[in-house]
C-alpha cells in the first residue's frame, strides 16, 4: 500500500506540474529563432552593402587605386591606396611631388547621417588635408562613398581645392599663387567602368615599387 501511495503521489505530482506549464507554439519559436539567426537588416546596414557593392563596380581594375577593407563586412573602414601626382614638403619646407598617397577612410556609427572621416599616412600639403581631409563643407547622406574616393583623388592632383576655409593656410596661400599651374595632374579615377583591387580581410603590405616621390 505505501508503494502504491507513493508511485500514485508521484503521478498526481507530476500531472500538477505538467499542467501549470505553459503551453509553447511552436510556430511562434520558429519565428523567433529565424530573428535570432537572421536579424532584420537596418538601413546603416544595407548603405554598407551598397556603398562597399558600389566601389567594386567603379573601381574594380583601375591601376590607379587599390582600395582594401578593414575589418568585418560589411566594411567600415578602408585602406586608400592612391597612385596619382600629389604635393609633400621636403626638408626645406619645398613642395615635391609625389605619385602615391595611402588614405584611411573610416565610416562613423551615424554614418550616412554622420561623414566619412579620411586621413592621411603622411602628411599632404594641400589646403583641404591636415589632421584630417575635408572632404565636403556640406555632408548630405544622399552622396555616396564612390564619389568621396574619386573626390579625394581630384583632391590630391589639385583638381579640387577649396582656399576659403582651408584646414592648411600656407598650401592656400601656395595654391592662390600658383593657380596658374595647377592642376598637377589629370588622373581620372574610377574611370575604366570595370568590375579597385578589393581585397577581403586584413589590410596588405605596400610594396615599395607601388610609389615614390617625383
Amino acid at each position: 500500500m505505501l508503494n502504491v501511495l507513493h508511485v500514485a503521489g508521484i503521478a498526481r505530482l507530476c500531472i500538477i506540474a505538467t499542467a501549470g506549464t505553459p503551453m509553447v507554439d511552436a510556430r511562434s519559436s520558429r519565428a523567433r529563432l529565424a530573428r535570432e539567426v537572421r536579424p532584420e537588416m537596418n538601413p546603416r546596414i544595407r548603405r554598407l552593402e551598397a556603398d562597399y557593392r558600389e566601389l567594386r563596380a567603379r573601381f574594380d581594375g583601375d591601376p590607379n587605386i587599390t582600395i582594401t577593407p578593414i575589418g568585418p563586412m560589411p566594411p567600415e573602414k578602408y585602406q586608400l591606396i592612391y597612385r596619382v601626382q600629389s604635393l609633400r614638403l621636403d626638408g626645406s619646407n619645398s613642395p615635391v611631388r609625389s605619385n602615391m598617397t595611402v588614405v584611411t577612410l573610416t565610416l562613423p556609427a551615424d554614418y550616412p547621417r554622420g561623414k566619412p572621416y579620411a586621413e592621411t599616412i603622411d602628411q599632404v600639403f594641400h589646403p583641404n588635408f591636415g589632421a584630417y581631409v575635408c572632404i565636403a563643407d556640406f555632408w548630405a547622406p544622399g552622396q555616396t562613398l564612390a564619389d568621396i574616393v574619386a573626390s579625394i583623388g581630384d583632391m590630391l592632383q589639385y583638381k579640387k581645392y577649396n582656399i576659403r576655409s582651408p584646414l592648411n593656410a600656407v598650401a592656400a596661400e601656395w595654391a592662390n599663387t600658383h593657380a596658374a599651374s595647377l592642376p598637377i595632374g589629370n588622373v581620372e579615377i574610377g574611370s575604366f567602368g570595370q568590375s579597385v583591387n578589393v581585397t577581403m580581410g586584413s589590410v596588405s603590405v605596400v610594396s615599395e615599387n607601388e610609389g615614390g616621390t617625383a
